[in-house]
């Protein structure tokens, strides 16, 4: 909803490398918002409204591997692939840089339209 009202032309992701091992092993994405079983086309206009939806959320795994050497959007385990083109679809708008560790230099230039190679 934050794209419809900013008109994001790229995402940089930051802080990727956190969720490496995350407890519980896994993600989630919310995509949608129901009010009364309804689903909404938009972001819910008021509190009140807000405070009675449910949430719905798409779930993705984890990885366990260390990204922080990682250097392109392919070097990235599958499922942070996975993690990563699923925002993109969400929020539909490319992410053009990923964070992946702390360093200033840890950051990933995505091509934009990259697509993960299938490796499962």
């Amino acid at each position: 909803y934050t794209n419809r009202l900013n008109g994001y032309t790229s995402l940089n992701l930051t802080k990727i490398d956190v969720l490496t091992k995350l407890p519980g092993g896994k993600l989630k994405i919310a995509t949608e918002y129901k009010l009364k079983g309804e689903v909404l086309k938009s972001f819910p206009a008021s509190l009140k409204d807000m405070a009675a939806c449910e949430v719905v959320y798409e779930e993705f795994d984890t990885w366990e591997e260390d990204i922080t050497e990682c250097k392109t959007f392919e070097d990235l385990p599958v499922n942070c692939q996975k993690y990563i083109e699923r925002i993109e679809e969400v929020v539909g708008v490319p992410c053009k840089y990923i964070g992946v560790g702390p360093e200033r230099d840890a950051t990933i230039t995505k091509t934009p339209g990259r697509k993960r190679k299938s490796r499962s």
